[in-house]
């Protein structure tokens, strides 16, 4: 079985491509994963992929329809988002409450999000960790660039959604 950890790259590609079973896997960053704080979503659901990443201390995301990867994915990019943003805890809660009615646990994604922000002693600290969690033309950046574009947080995830959904549309044709 391969497991795939590629935003963007939909199950349907991956197996015509290789030819075998797979499994989508998104997890959190790797700061979070070292600290036993981390997240993943998988698609489809795989019982044994579950018990070793709750071997890993993830906390596992089952995903019923693999739409909500990218919904997922733009939950993994929160922390950079929050770090970047400037909007008060109210539009935060709004942003995560719209998305929260296309994804339910993405309130509870919200939340995880919050709880792993690290703590800066310099401005330059956090914009050195900003960018390592973003991939050049990835999710993150999207997100990242759209708020610094003065996008409020709800729109720069959207937009995220919406990176997320062009790459995916990339590989469609594989």
């Amino acid at each position: 079985m391969v497991i795939s950890c590629m935003a963007g790259v939909p199950l349907q590609a991956i197996r015509r491509i290789l030819g075998v079973e797979a499994v989508r896997m998104m997890p959190s960053g790797p700061s979070t994963i070292q600290e036993k704080r981390g997240i993943t979503a998988i698609y489809p659901n795989n019982e044994v992929m579950i018990r070793i990443l709750r071997g890993l201390d993830l906390r596992v995301y089952k995903l019923l329809d693999e739409d909500l990867m990218h919904i997922f994915t733009v939950g993994v990019c929160l922390p950079a988002a929050f770090l970047e943003s400037e909007d008060c805890d109210r539009a935060r809660e709004k942003a995560c409450k719209s998305l929260s009615r296309l994804y339910p646990d993405f309130a509870e994604i919200c939340s995880w999000a919050r709880d792993v922000l690290p703590v800066f002693e310099t401005e330059e600290e956090r914009q050195i960790h900003i960018g390592k969690m973003a991939t050049k033309g990835g999710i993150t950046e999207a997100i990242v660039e759209s708020l610094r574009e003065n996008d409020d947080l709800l729109m720069a995830l959207e937009k995220g959604i919406k990176r997320s959904r062009d790459i995916s549309s990339c590989h469609e044709g594989e």
